[in-house]
């Protein structure tokens, strides 16, 4: 075992400063979803693949990549990114994943991951000694097989010199029903250092699976309608992870004409205590037409004495790509959703 390899293994974890996100960079973080046209039907607008850099695999996978080094350079990343980013549960529901993969003087350690039927959350780190800036990038999102399009956030951030600890959430979108095993492969090509552009190429290729949380899913019909656009909240899903919101809307065709940028959104999630909880946004697609399916939130701290939620969707007015302002904006009627756990 060379002294490098040495160091990282008796890493002191103690020693680590942290730093959790400023409120803007959580901002930044909510508003990473990226929306364009289907490569496949040009009558659609959605999340997709490609608007995240992703090349989704339609075959079968190929054996596992061979693995520069099982030993973890850095454990317990959990406790270096801002708990606000993570489910309460994480930690104890997380599978063990461990694989580290070396190129151009860049480690790169997948940690643990965690999928709830919706979204895969998966936390990584890299090592090196080149500099990369305090928040880099890695540009290329997680693969999972099957997938048609896909929604994603991602936060990596310098927690000491030559550390980077993160996290990244992928929602994908099917034709079909997935089964309860997903396949992920994830091969980054390079690290960037958004700070100066720099960029580090390379070679890593990871490869894994997980299996779906035990999910209970409860049908629902709960709309909230305007003359512009209406919404209608389909399905809660629970499991020991989150409390995940499906919905589905449609924009009034002359409205989508004027702004054919125009959406619908829920942006603020209350239960029956009074309590507010952070929307976790999962993305969706939208049709040219204004129909919008397969969008859903998550929420993180939905306790099991909640009976009942409400959601209040917002409409966007929006022409073309850009800040959506507020006066862009419209909030609809709150629609209440009660639950049965």
């Amino acid at each position: 075992m060379n002294k490098e390899i040495k160091e990282w293994v008796h890493l002191d974890m103690e020693t680590i400063e942290e730093k959790p996100l400023t409120a803007a960079q959580k901002q930044q973080i909510k508003r990473n979803i990226h929306i364009k046209k289907a490569p496949k039907r040009s009558i659609k607008v959605w999340v997709s693949a490609a608007a995240l850099g992703l090349c989704v695999l339609t075959g079968s996978y190929v054996a596992l990549p061979t693995i520069a080094s099982q030993v973890p350079f850095i454990e317990n990343i959990m406790t270096r990114i801002d708990p606000n980013f993570i489910p309460q549960n994480y930690v104890n529901l997380a599978t063990v994943i461990h694989q580290v993969e070396s190129s151009n003087g860049i480690d790169m350690m997948i940690e643990n991951a965690v999928y709830d039927g919706n979204t895969l959350m998966v936390t990584y780190a890299i090592k090196t000694e080149h500099d990369l800036g305090e928040q880099p990038s890695t540009a290329t999102y997680l693969d999972i097989e099957g997938a048609t399009g896909m929604s994603g956030v991602s936060s990596l951030e310098k927690i000491e010199k030559d550390l980077y600890t993160g996290m990244m959430k992928v929602t994908p979108h099917f034709e079909k029903a997935p089964g309860e095993t997903i396949q992920i492969r994830w091969q980054p090509e390079k690290v960037t250092n958004i700070e100066t552009g720099e960029e580090f190429a390379g070679d890593w290729s990871f490869a894994f699976t997980m299996d779906a949380l035990p999910v209970t899913k409860q049908s629902v019909i709960a709309k909230s309608a305007s003359d512009d656009a209406e919404l209608h909240v389909k399905q809660v899903d629970f499991n020991e992870l989150t409390t995940v919101i499906h919905y589905e809307f449609t924009i009034d065709p002359l409205i989508k004409q004027k702004y054919p940028l125009a959406s619908v959104d829920i942006v603020k999630v209350t239960d029956n205590f009074g309590k507010e909880h952070e929307i976790h946004g999962n993305g969706g697609i939208i049709t040219e037409e204004g129909f919008g399916h397969d969008w859903s939130l998550t929420l993180y701290t939905l306790s099991d004495e909640v009976t009942s939620i409400t959601v209040t969707p917002e409409i966007y007015y929006v022409k073309e790509s850009g800040e959506v302002t507020a006066n862009m904006r419209k909030l609809m009627e709150p629609v209440t959703v009660n639950l049965v756990k």
